[in-house]
């Protein structure tokens, strides 16, 4: 068995097989030579095995046998060719051998056969259209090329005539500058106007609630000091009653007569003192409420004043100001 590389070179002296190895591989991949006469004397038959490209192909010969077998498959009714299957595989052709005594490869072929037998291996008209497509694109190219650098001239001349463009770009970079913090300050106005308007309804809500809330202290006040005079009243009204009791049990009692008429004068007193001391309360009431009419016209006069000496106009974001 031999192993056969991407070269492999075969040495020995004469008449040992080395060009046995060559007849074996042009007889299995071009079924030649023709008939039995190359089987050894004292054989029957003669075989070839090839495995290649993962493909093992056999190729036997006798007086009653003449087959091929590829991957143990028997092949036959080829005639004088070689099966299509094992041709493909191989892959070889009448270029791929060269005799021991055959002149050097081509070197003594004319130019013409030179030709016909690269055309044989690669197809050569091929090569000739795409030299031809090539020089068609390069030709293309070339063209466009010219153009583009007409192009290019014409672009630069234009651009020499719009530098003012570039200083028109800055200008309109600053213009865009300038709007965006315009932009900004309107924001910021807006929102010191808004702060402006939420502290002024904020300042009339505690304007508005101040006088309720004093006004209600107050009532809290006087009733905490009602309660206390009803309460003395009660107690007032329980001892009178007392002492209307004690009047009808004296009337039967001359003897208590006297102490009796006054105790009845002390607390007439101090019934003329809860009286009093109930003028005094609407007193305070009714100075209470000439003190708040004085001290809202008094406040009407601050906030006029206060108006008068802002003006019209806010001193933060110059905006006028609404009444």
């Amino acid at each position: 068995m031999i192993e056969f590389d991407r070269i492999t070179t075969i040495v020995g002296p004469s008449d040992i097989g080395k060009s046995a190895v060559l007849r074996a591989l042009k007889w299995v991949s071009k079924n030649e030579p023709k008939g039995t006469s190359f089987i050894r004397d004292g054989e029957k038959e003669a075989t070839v095995t090839l495995s290649i490209d993962g493909h093992t192909i056999e190729r036997k010969r006798s007086k009653t046998n003449n087959s091929y077998t590829l991957d143990g498959m028997e092949l036959k009714a080829f005639g004088n060719e070689v099966p299509e299957d094992v041709s493909r595989i191989l892959n070889l052709g009448d270029l791929t051998f060269q005799g021991q005594h055959d002149s050097p490869l081509w070197f003594v072929e004319s130019a013409g056969e030179v030709s016909r037998r690269l055309n044989s291996i690669v197809d050569l008209s091929l090569i000739d259209s795409s030299l031809s497509n090539i020089d068609s694109v390069i030709r293309e190219q070339r063209w466009r090329v010219q153009e583009i650098e007409k192009k290019k001239d014409k672009i630069k001349e234009d651009g020499m005539s719009l530098k003012w463009s570039v200083e028109a770009h800055k200008k309109i970079l600053e213009i865009f500058a300038q709007k965006e913090a315009l932009e900004k300050d309107n924001r910021i106005a807006e929102r010191i106007k808004t702060l402006l308007e939420n502290a002024q309804r904020r300042k009339e809500d505690m304007e508005s609630y101040e006088i309720p809330l004093r006004l209600a202290e107050k009532a809290v006040a006087l009733g905490i000091k009602w309660q206390e005079v009803d309460e003395k009243c009660d107690d007032l009204e329980s001892k009178i009653k007392k002492i209307e009791r004690l009047t009808r049990y004296l009337d039967r009692m001359p003897a208590l007569t006297k102490a009796v008429e006054m105790r009845l004068h002390e607390w007439e007193d101090l019934a003329n003192k809860v009286n009093g001391l109930r003028n005094i309360i609407e007193r305070i009431e009714r100075q209470d409420n000439l003190c708040n009419n004085e001290r809202k016209v008094e406040l009407e006069n601050l906030e006029n004043r206060y108006r008068k000496l802002l003006g019209s106009v806010c001193p933060l974001c110059g905006n006028p100001i609404k009444s």
